[in-house]
């Protein structure tokens, strides 16, 4: 016993060790760089979760202490329990720390903030436990709360401090999964914030629920809670919040049957069989995920077996374990898909891997061939319709020997998310030997895939397939620019004098006389509310008797067309559409692309390659939201093409607002002086309660975060909740009559109630089983529309608008279990007082309410920004903080393209003119 004691002793000073050393590193932050500091701490933050987890092993092994084959068994043991979760997960989080694994925007500031989260557990921890005091200076670790919000979070750990009864919720509560938890800090204890969204199959990614628990909560599978209705009070208004009073791990039974659909297995899976309780309770407890779970020793595996079977007369789910243990262990081709895959069980995900027919690459398994490059390069490559986050990436499969995927995805993301067709090295801190990782990257492309190589150009890289395809599209507008259509500007002279009325401006007049003169190609650039799509109107209206086609990138932006040019003659399309079922041979005379700058590369070369048309209009405003593919031509080609295809609208339409006119242009063209400007103006303004004060029947709050006092979950609840209509409830979402809303993608009544239709709910109709809405939406239907589509056309209630009325099922227990029914229990909208900023893009308002958090300046670029603030026709209000506000505006930077086009010139040979338009 003696013995036993010394060896405690010993470890706990080892423990004290760590602990005086972090201690002393806090108190240089006060002097010393973050970085520099987050650096020194990692390998003692390292150090004290290993020697804690020595002491909770030797509670259960004698004669433990620290040495090297120790600490890898006590780390092991850590996932005995759900109660150890919190040091896993830390040690997880150091361990990809040590290196640049770590997601870009992880930078010394939130890395501390993200460890401030685990430190407060381990002080509470190693209190309870040991009582042993330690991190007695964890005050002065700097992270910075905001004193609104702190005041906020204290309200709510109140109410998360209440006893409360738990209900039978794993019976009667609906599924979700967790897509977001967010700690918060209050009296040194951590809560979380955590963004739930339904796991129907039908549902929109934006339809998300905002809920408090005073525990982390897994974000792996799908999950029940209980959840309690409560209210707090800020600032004399009260607030209507969600509490987790209990949660447990609920995945759904089609998620394990359509699993083992991978292996060529249709097996029955129901939530009332006992291995599959057994299962959920094994993972609720514990909190493993399903691939540590299959990386047991064959004695532990066993053990998990036995335990989730013990009561169970069938055993399916362990047959199809074992399938994939052994296809894990083994490392077959097609192991990093089934990891993956086995780690979240996401039914919407897994379903676009399957195959009807046994792959031949990957014999066994029922994958789809394009899943191919994912398994040989999972850290630069997508699933089938699914881009898989870093983070679980980095949890479910090993990053040795993949520096040179984590090279190639930096480049891609660079491009993709930020327009970069050519990266830096100096961006590149972290990657050693460039050149070798190049090589091993290019060295391992499927054949198939080569437009993926990485290339080196002195000190910069880039995607030669990105390269490529940019210069494909731009040869290919030169090209259009030629010649133009013979005395074409004569006819519009003589079609100007028949018809005096049409065009009220002498902008668009003058454009429209020379647009095809010396050129079948015209690219307009023009800022918000120019009138990008009256010209369009004016030249369709000018080529009444050709044939013409309008495509852009999303529905709302083809409808948005539609009403606005009216043309009744041509064809509407999304690009999508147009690419897949426009064919090469059917000849247009006319063909219009609007939005062009959230065109992808990709999808414009497709429009290109078909050679279908006799003239190009090409419409855009390069500092609006980019595409979110890889898409800088539109940008890039004003740089290479001839000066006489641009054009630009100058005089804005959509406001006479020289106020509101001054601050757009002072954005749009990166002048220093828009703080000023915003201050004398009175668009700015401290983050507090008038944004919940609605100022305009037409007014929209923009915003970027769903969660956080100020974010869109939270507007909506209580702008909602100042409605005075009765509330009607389905599942755990309220709505009201008088409630505005957004349409979201649905694939029952997608071809007319597309994504982003706004629209307002004018009548709720309740019955046993389901509930009936009427919805006036912004747009105008006949009967021949809505025939067989399950829509009911109402009685109109306003001019230029329809009122249509469609049924939602009520979800009874066990819905959820399958798939077949989440077409028939989805809401295919969402409560829309307050919006996302992407979601607004296309659309204005008489009063704009902008707010942004500290939480998301960073990723307020200039082309949201600049988004945001011209929605509105005449009211404008921008929420921010004056270190966020500057912050944002110091990093508007307009050098990128011009870096991009030098550099594209010198390697294609292109030449950039002299003089551009924009």
């Amino acid at each position: 016993m003696q013995k036993a004691d010394d060896d405690m002793k010993t470890i706990d000073e080892y423990i004290k060790t760590d602990d005086k050393a972090i201690c002393e590193n806090i108190d240089d932050l006060e002097y010393k760089t973050r970085d520099k500091v987050a650096q020194n701490m990692l390998s003692y933050f390292r150090n004290l979760v290993e020697h804690i987890a020595v002491r909770v092993y030797a509670e259960q092994h004698e004669n433990a202490f620290v040495d090297y084959d120790t600490i890898p068994k006590a780390v092991e043991f850590l996932k005995t329990s759900n109660e150890f979760y919190f040091l896993r997960k830390f040690h997880q989080l150091l361990q990809e720390s040590r290196s640049h694994y770590t997601p870009d925007n992880d930078g010394a500031e939130r890395l501390l903030l993200k460890y401030y989260e685990y430190l407060l557990q381990i002080k509470d921890f190693v209190y309870r436990r040991y009582q042993m005091q330690i991190l007695s200076n964890i005050d002065k670790f700097p992270i910075d709360l905001d004193d609104t919000l702190q005041q906020y979070y204290e309200k709510i750990v109140e109410k998360l401090d209440k006893v409360r009864y738990q209900k039978a919720y794993e019976v009667y509560s609906e599924r979700f999964y967790v897509q977001k938890s967010k700690p918060f800090f209050v009296n040194h204890h951590v809560y979380y914030e955590n963004t739930l969204i339904p796991t129907n199959d039908e549902s929109s990614k934006f339809n998300k629920l905002v809920v408090f628990s005073a525990f982390k909560i897994p974000a792996n599978y799908a999950i029940k809670v209980d959840l309690d209705d409560d209210i707090i009070e800020i600032s004399g208004k009260f607030m209507p919040i969600k509490i987790v009073a209990a949660w447990s791990v609920s995945i759904r039974p089609c998620e394990l049957k359509n699993f083992a659909r991978i292996f060529g297995c249709n097996i029955e899976v129901r939530s009332d069989l006992s291995e599959y309780i057994g299962l959920m309770n094994y993972i609720s407890r514990t909190g493993l995920n399903l691939v540590e779970i299959l990386e047991f020793s064959d004695r532990r595996y066993q053990a998990f077996k036995e335990r989730i079977t013990e009561k169970a007369q069938k055993i399916v789910l362990c047959d199809i374990f074992d399938r994939a243990r052994d296809w894990i262990r083994t490392n077959r081709l097609g192991s990093n898909s089934v990891r993956y895959l086995l780690y979240g069980l996401n039914n919407k995900i897994i379903k676009a891997q399957l195959s009807k027919e046994e792959n031949y690459r990957m014999k066994g398994l029922y994958l789809d061939i394009k899943v191919l490059p994912f398994e040989e390069m999972p850290f630069n490559s997508s699933l089938c319709n699914h881009n898989p986050s870093i983070y679980d990436l980095l949890s479910c499969i090993k990053t040795e020997g993949r520096e040179h995927e984590l090279l190639a995805r930096r480049i891609n993301i660079n491009a993709d998310t930020y327009g970069k067709l050519y990266t830096k090295t100096d961006e590149l801190a972290g990657f050693e030997n460039i050149d070798e990782l190049v090589k091993t990257y290019n060295d391992s492309l499927y054949r198939k895939h080569q437009n993926r190589r990485l290339e080196i150009m002195g000190k910069n890289l880039f995607v030669k397939g990105y390269e490529d395809d940019t210069k494909e599209i731009i040869q290919n507008l030169i090209s259009l620019t030629e010649e133009g259509v013979v005395d074409y500007n004569a006819s519009v002279e003589d079609w100007l004098i028949e018809n005096p009325n049409v065009i009220d401006s002498d902008e668009k007049r003058a454009i429209l006389l020379r647009m095809f003169e010396n050129s079948s190609l015209a690219m307009i650039y023009g800022a918000a509310g120019t009138g990008k799509s009256t010209l369009i109107k004016h030249i369709s209206q000018f080529w009444e008797d050709s044939s013409k086609v309008y495509i852009a990138n999303t529905h709302p932006a083809v409808e948005n067309l539609r009403r606005r040019v009216k043309d009744n003659s041509g064809e509407y399309l999304t690009i999508k559409k147009f690419i897949y079922s426009y064919s090469a041979d059917k000849t247009v005379d006319i063909l219009f692309i609007d939005e062009c700058s959230m065109i992808s590369n990709r999808d414009m070369i497709e429009v290109l390659r078909k050679k279908n048309f006799k003239l190009l209009v090409l419409v855009g405003d390069i500092y609006q939201i980019e595409s979110i593919q890889f898409g800088n031509w539109f940008n890039l080609a004003r740089y290479f093409v001839p000066v006489k295809a641009q054009y630009e609208l100058k005089r804005p339409y959509r406001t006479e607002n020289n106020q509101l006119l001054e601050l757009w242009n002072r954005v749009r063209n990166y002048q220093d002086n828009i703080t000023e400007w915003m201050g004398h103006c009175g668009y700015t303004t401290r983050l507090d309660e008038s944004i919940f004060e609605r100022t305009s029947e037409n007014e929209i709050v923009l915003c970027l975060n769903y969660d956080g006092l100020y974010g869109i979950n939270n507007i909506n609840r209580f702008l909602q909740s100042d409605n005075p209509n009765k509330a009607f409830m389905l599942g755990v979402w309220t709505y009201k009559i008088g409630d505005p809303i957004l349409f979201s993608d649905s694939s029952k009544y997608n071809s007319i109630l597309y994504n982003n239709l706004g629209g307002t709910i004018v009548n709720i109709e309740e019955e046993e089983d389901r509930v009936f809405f009427s919805i006036e939406i912004e747009k105008v239907l006949n009967s021949i529309h809505v025939s067989g589509t399950g829509l009911e056309l109402m009685p109109k209630l306003n001019p230029g608008k329809s009122v249509v009325r469609f049924a939602v099922k009520k979800k009874n227990a066990g819905d959820d279990d399958n798939d077949d029914e989440d077409a028939e229990t989805n809401v295919p909208f969402q409560i829309a007082y307050a919006v996302s900023i992407h979601k607004a893009q296309g659309l204005e308002y008489n009063s704009v309410k902008i707010v942004i958090t500290k939480e998301v300046d960073e990723m307020i670029t200039h082309n949201i920004f600049y988004t945001a603030i011209t929605r509105a026709r005449e009211n404008l209000k921008v929420y921010w903080t004056p270190e966020s506000q500057k912050k944002i505006l110091d990093s508007f930077i307009n050098d990128e393209t011009s870096y991009d086009a030098k550099i594209f010139s010198a390697r294609t040979g292109l030449k950039i003119i002299k003089k551009r338009v924009v």
